[in-house]
């Protein structure tokens, strides 16, 4: 608090020994620096703006390839599951047929 005091009592000091003229000066060239910070400002968030747009159309794409992939890799799968399922009816019957061939039934 003391610190603020006695930045401001010094400011005071110079202020009052300034003219209106060199006070609207030395406001008008604070003015342009912040100005011209806000400019940078906004091109950068312009920038960061259009980088994310990109990378979300990429990441849009990956996925679409991702998805796609597990289509295929889906449609892989039942047919797996389908030539399983046929050998294992065709392995179920012919275990009967050896039972009976082992117990010599007609």
């Amino acid at each position: 608090m003391r610190s603020q005091r006695v930045a401001h009592e010094k400011y005071s000091d110079e202020v009052d020994e300034m003219n209106t003229e060199e006070r609207l000066g030395k406001l008008e060239a604070k003015v342009d620096h912040v100005q011209s910070d806000v400019t940078e400002v906004k091109t950068d968030v312009r920038e960061l703006r259009e980088a994310m747009h990109a990378q979300g159309k990429e990441l849009r794409g990956e996925m679409h390839a991702i998805i796609v992939g597990l289509e295929k890799f889906k449609a892989q799968i039942w047919v797996a599951l389908a030539i399983l399922f046929v050998l294992h009816v065709l392995t179920i019957g012919g275990v009967p047929a050896a039972i009976a061939r082992a117990f010599k039934f007609p």
